[in-house]
């Protein structure tokens, strides 16, 4: 089924895949993901995760073609400490980049990081979903996957639609 126009290139890169595929890459023994099933926590000693998850109030920049997004990271282990090393990992990796380019098998990214928004957290255990959870949030910048803008297919389609072919138009 196509949902949208064929003319339509995709704009934006998803930046919860690229920075899954990036950490896949780099950690192989972690689990990295989006989304896991609600018992995930329920194991004594969890598999290494790392979820990341784009969070709203970020913005598009046309100017300078890229898609600025708070993106949450979530790590998990069997401990504490673990999750900790793991979350300073991803700091280590991330914040530095400033128009590194990642090439994976489907696509190419440019990605900027600018800096913490919010973490990592320290919050008590009363107040944290699990102890062996620490999370963080990260402004993340990647570059838009094309430059097009659609303003002459939007109107051409337009047109189209507002005046039949077949009926002249006043001048």
């Amino acid at each position: 089924m196509t949902l949208v126009p064929d003319w339509f290139e995709d704009n934006f890169v998803n930046v919860e895949d690229v920075l899954i595929d990036l950490f896949t890459v780099l950690l192989s023994e972690v689990d990295v993901g989006c989304w896991y099933a609600d018992d995930w926590l329920d194991e004594a000693e969890p598999d290494p995760q790392l979820l990341f998850f784009r969070l709203p109030g970020a913005r598009v920049n046309y100017d300078s073609n890229s898609d600025v997004c708070n993106v949450q990271i979530i790590a998990v282990s069997g401990s504490r400490d673990t999750s900790w090393r793991l979350m300073s990992f991803v700091r280590a990796v991330l914040l530095p980049m400033q128009g590194f380019r990642a090439k994976f098998e489907d696509y190419t990214a440019q990605i900027w990081c600018s800096d913490d928004v919010a973490g990592p957290e320290m919050l008590t255990p009363g107040q944290q979903i699990d102890t062996r959870v620490v999370s963080a949030v990260l402004s993340v910048r990647v570059g838009l996957a094309s430059r097009k803008r659609y303003m002459g297919e939007v109107t051409d389609a337009l047109a189209a639609a507002l005046v039949p072919p077949d009926v002249p138009v006043d001048p």
